[in-house]
Parts: structure tokens; C-alpha cells; sequence
């Protein structure tokens, strides 16, 4: 009868390994990076919600709120209103409070002079609807007609509550 072989763990050894190879080591450290770079993005979009939310809170009790990208003012002296925010409704405003870099627009509703879904803004055309809000703003003359867009994904709701 020849020997038996057995497993290393069956006979209580320790399994002995090389060195890692370099496609290893380089795999490590990728992931390490990605989990690194995940929780830094969370942590980074949770804080400018909490700030959005606490820019928000002076309005008053919003009756709709959601996430939304701003996809410009018009206007030559308009704010870069470029990049994600939050979008509320309050019975005397839509405000966007805008996570980075912080910025907050106030638009009273009684300003409001048009609701619409499109698929162009400033001179851009669009994959998909956005709502866009036209109003005049307080000033000599009626003041200077300005139009903001955001890309919401349901657009029904806020139709229907600005309508």
C-alpha cells in the first residue's frame, strides 16, 4: 500500500503560502481605494444635505421637497445655479438650496409667471423634461424676467402643486 495523502488541515500543519504576486497587491489596493473614495462621497453628500435642509428651515414648513440638479439661471449677473440641491415648495416659495457650492434661491410664488416642462434651457436641448420656472423679478419697471431650470425625476407632482 502506497501512502496516504491528506489535506495539510487534516493533519494539523499550517498552509504555508507564497508571497503575493504584484496583480494581487495592485487588486488590494484599488478596492481599498474605491471603499475610500465611496465613503468619502457619502459622508461629503450627507453633510450639504443637512446643510440644504437647515438653509431650507427658515422657510417654514416646505409641502414638497425633493433632490434635484439645477441646470442654470438665466440671466448676465444670474449665480452659477449649476449642480445638485434641494428643491422645496413652501405656500410662499420654491426655493433651491444648492449643496456645492452653497447657494440659495428664493423665488415667492406670487413672481411666478411660468410652469413648464421642456427639454431646452439656455440655449441647450435636453435628453429629458426639466421643470422650468419663469418669474419677474421686484425691481424698477416691472424688473428683469428670469428662468431657472431643474432636472427632477417626477415632474408630475410639482406640475400639479404649481399649477
Amino acid at each position: 500500500m502506497g501512502l496516504r495523502r491528506y489535506p495539510l488541515a487534516v493533519v494539523g500543519r499550517a498552509i504555508r503560502s507564497g508571497p503575493m504576486s504584484d496583480t494581487s497587491t495592485l487588486l488590494l489596493v484599488i478596492m481599498a481605494a474605491v471603499l475610500v473614495s465611496m465613503v468619502l462621497a457619502i459622508v461629503i453628500v450627507r453633510r450639504s444635505q443637512v446643510r440644504a435642509s437647515r438653509a431650507l428651515a427658515d422657510l417654514g414648513g416646505a409641502t414638497l421637497t425633493t433632490a434635484a440638479t439645477g441646470m442654470g439661471m438665466s440671466g448676465v449677473d444670474a449665480p452659477p445655479l449649476r449642480g445638485t440641491g434641494t428643491l422645496a415648495l413652501t405656500d410662499t416659495d420654491v426655493a433651491f438650496a444648492q449643496w456645492r457650492p452653497e447657494h440659495l434661491l428664493r423665488i415667492p410664488r406670487s413672481a411666478i409667471t411660468g410652469i413648464e416642462a421642456t427639454r431646452e434651457h439656455l440655449d441647450r436641448t435636453l435628453k429629458t423634461d426639466v421643470l422650468r420656472i419663469t418669474w419677474r423679478e421686484p425691481g424698477a419697471g416691472g424688473g428683469a424676467e428670469r428662468s431657472v431650470a431643474f432636472f427632477i425625476r417626477d415632474l408630475d407632482p410639482w406640475l400639479a402643486a404649481l399649477a
